[in-house]
């Protein structure tokens, strides 16, 4: 997110009033989430006292039934918003094998908003990758604890001298899978 400084450029300094703030920012342009579009300040902010207006003048003309109406649904619809917000939270707990806090927020949420087969496509798919991470960690674990095969010349013997700089294992796994090599190079 940008700063205040950022936004007005040159003209900022730490002085200004709303007024003047609102005076620079007035032809610049601002991304609508909703649309993806850009819009001026100037235009969205009378875009919001032209709502707030029509929100005013509607309210004014209501019955006391439909303004207690009004309000029941305005509550109702807060209360379904805190609802959701704790069936995330109550989802991402029991989700806690899951280490990414993004993931696991995702899942919670399709599962909170009743798209099941989406969760378990989202959850398979990080179990994929994070058993695809885990081998990979393990493979590398194991190549770098164990020593390196016993080198090879162009014909695909190993050589005298090469066996004289073998390991004490290494020339044990050579007797195990070929004991007649062994025998010729250990004479």
């Amino acid at each position: 997110m940008a700063t205040l400084k950022e936004l007005i450029g040159e003209g900022y300094n730490e002085n200004l009033s709303h007024a003047e703030i609102d005076a620079l920012l007035k032809d610049r342009k601002f991304a609508d989430l909703a649309t993806g579009n850009y819009v001026a300040l100037g235009k969205y902010k009378a875009l919001e006292d032209e709502k707030n207006e029509l929100n005013t003048k509607y309210l004014a003309k209501l019955t006391d039934e439909e303004k207690r109406e009004a309000e029941i649904a305005e509550r109702e619809k807060y209360f379904k918003q805190l609802e959701r917000k704790n069936n995330i939270n109550e989802y991402a707990k029991k989700l806690s094998r899951i280490t990414d806090e993004k993931t696991r927020l995702e899942i919670a949420e399709l599962l909170s908003d009743g798209k099941n087969f989406e969760a378990m496509e989202k959850q398979n798919e990080y179990q994929a990758n994070y058993e695809a991470q885990l081998r990979e960690t393990i493979k590398q674990e194991l190549l770098s604890s164990n020593p390196t095969p016993p080198p090879v010349n162009n014909t695909g013997t190993i050589t005298k001298e090469q066996f004289a700089q073998m390991g004490y294992r290494e020339k044990v796994e050579l007797y195990q899978k070929d004991p007649d090599t062994y025998n010729q190079l250990n004479s």
